[in-house]
C-alpha cells in the first residue's frame, strides 16, 4: 500500500514561508511536484515491470540527482525530493540508507516548519523503513504522533494511510487484535473516500489476519473480495 500511494502523496502542496514572490514560488513548487510525480512513476514502472527496470530506475536516479542539486538552497523542495530517493533505495533493498534519507527529509521539513500534514505523511515513509529495520517501537511512535497531527484536520486519505501503517507495525510485533482494529479503521476510511484500490489492500491484510487466526472462511471471503477489486482495476 505504501508504494502504491507514493505518487498521490506528492500531491500535498508544500508551504513556502520565506518567499519574496509567492506567485513565482508557487509556480516553481508546482513544477517540482509534477517532476516528482514523473520520477515516482518511473520508479513504480521499474518495480512492477521487470523488463523496464534497467531503463526506468537509472533514469529516475538521474532525475533525482539533478533535482537534489537544483533544490539544494530550498529546504522544503530539497526535502520533498528525498522521498523518491528513499523509494529508490527501497527498490535496491538498501533499508539502512533509505531510513537515513527519509530521516533527513523529516528533519529538513521540521526545521522549515512545513505543513503539518506533509510532516505527518513523511512519517509514514519513515515508519515503513523503521519496521524493515526491526525498529518497531520507533515506527509506532512516529505514526501515533502523525495521527495526532492529522486527526483534527479530518484528512481521511491521510488518516487511512496512517491507520494502515500502524496496523502493519502491530501485525509485525504479533498483536493481531490491535492490528485488526487499525486495518478495519483504514478500510472504513478507504470506503468513505471511494478509494477502492486502497480498500482492496486493507481487505487483503484483514484476510491475512483471518488466515493466521485459522478463520479460513473469513480469509477466503476477504481475499476473494480484494481479488475482484484488483482485477476490476487492472491492478498489478
Amino acid at each position: 500500500k505504501w508504494a502504491g500511494r507514493t505518487p498521490r502523496r506528492t500531491g500535498i502542496a508544500p508551504l513556502c514561508l520565506w518567499c519574496s514572490d509567492p506567485r513565482a514560488e508557487a509556480l516553481d513548487a508546482a513544477g517540482e511536484q509534477a517532476a516528482r510525480q514523473r520520477t515516482f512513476a518511473l520508479l513504480h514502472r521499474g518495480q512492477n515491470h521487470p523488463d523496464r527496470r534497467a531503463i526506468d530506475v537509472p533514469k529516475a536516479w538521474a532525475d533525482i540527482q539533478r533535482a537534489l542539486s537544483r533544490t539544494r538552497d530550498d529546504p522544503i523542495q530539497h526535502a520533498l525530493w528525498l522521498e523518491p530517493l528513499w523509494f529508490y533505495y527501497l527498490l535496491q533493498d538498501n533499508h539502512r540508507r533509505a531510513s537515513e534519507v527519509i530521516e533527513e527529509s523529516l528533519r529538513l521539513l521540521s526545521e522549515a516548519r512545513a505543513d503539518p500534514e506533509v510532516l505527518a505523511d513523511i512519517r509514514i515513509s519513515l515508519a515503513y523503513s523503521l519496521t524493515q529495520l526491526g525498529k518497531f517501537a520507533q515506527a509506532k511512535d512516529h505514526l501515533r504522533r502523525a495521527i495526532v497531527i492529522a486527526a483534527p484536520r479530518a484528512n481521511r486519505t491521510l488518516l487511512a494511510d496512517l491507520y494502515f501503517s500502524l496496523a502493519d507495525a502491530y501485525r509485525k510485533t504479533g498483536e493481531p487484535l490491535v492490528a485488526e482494529r487499525y486495518f478495519s479503521a483504514a478500510l472504513e476510511l478507504d470506503q468513505t473516500t471511494g478509494d477502492f484500490a486502497e480498500a482492496a489492500i486493507s481487505q487483503l491484510k484483514l484476510g491475512s489476519l483471518a488466515r493466521e487466526s485459522r478463520n479460513y472462511a473469513e480469509a477466503e471471503r476477504l481475499h476473494n473480495s480484494a481479488l475482484l477489486l484488483f482485477q476490476k482495476n487492472g491492478s498489478y
